[in-house]
């Protein structure tokens, strides 16, 4: 009887020990498939917060697509919906225009060493040379307002004169309601005498009409804060 409780005592003894293995065993498995886990959800979080930036740097670089314009007098650039108009334009005279779905909302018209006679300017866009550097470029000031109160009584009976707005004397058509800006020189005129690279010098006169029912100055401003002199 004594050796049959013997035998038990050391049954039990094996059975308690191999059950302390398993559980250890159990644990080790339990707490790799937790780190397992663990570590691929931080790396699935990390993949995506880089996806959310890369999108947000590519969205930003297809909204501020630009176009840079140049001739062999000039370069600028504009918003992408600009287009150079080669059937109107020649050797002294350089046209662009901006189009949205087909409509034509902006025009921008650009005179090399020849007074243009058939433009009509409304407002005026003054503005400062710098010709200390080469390639020459333009400080730009803020549009004027309708220039129709600066014209004299008898300015506004035939519709056009020569007036001073903004510390540019060009000239005015009052009667005109467009949104019609010419760039002048502050305490000078239209004519842009400007310095190229080659040290010469050449004679700038720059038109632009907003088209659009409502009207900004936010186009020519970008156009003139980046033109400069070939």
């Amino acid at each position: 009887m004594k050796y049959d409780n013997h035998l038990n005592y050391r049954d039990r003894k094996r059975l308690l020990l191999k059950l302390r293995i398993f559980l250890v065993f159990l644990a080790i498995v339990l707490v790799g498939v937790a780190t397992f886990f663990y570590i691929d959800y931080r790396k699935s979080n990390n993949q995506n917060a880089d996806e959310s930036t890369t999108s947000r740097v590519t969205n930003s670089v297809v909204t501020s697509k630009i176009s840079v314009f140049k001739s062999p007098y000039f370069q600028f650039q504009a918003s992408e919906n600009w287009r150079e108009v080669p059937a109107e334009s020649n050797s002294n005279k350089f046209l662009y225009r901006s189009f949205r779905s087909n409509l034509l909302e902006h025009e921008l018209t650009v005179y090399v060493n020849q007074i243009p006679s058939d433009i009509k300017p409304t407002r005026v866009l003054p503005v400062e040379i710098n010709n200390s550097n080469t390639p020459s470029t333009l400080k730009a000031g803020v549009v004027s307002d309708h220039c129709v109160d600066s014209l004299s009584a008898e300015g506004k009976k035939i519709e056009v004169e020569q007036v001073i707005l903004s510390k540019v004397s060009f000239s005015c058509y009052g009667a005109f309601n467009q949104y019609n800006v010419v760039i002048g020189q502050i305490e000078g005129t239209t004519s842009l005498n400007m310095v190229r690279p080659d040290r010469t010098t050449a004679v700038y006169s720059i038109f632009y009409k907003d088209l659009r029912a409502v009207n900004s100055s936010t186009e020519i401003n970008q156009i003139i804060s980046t033109f400069q002199t070939r």
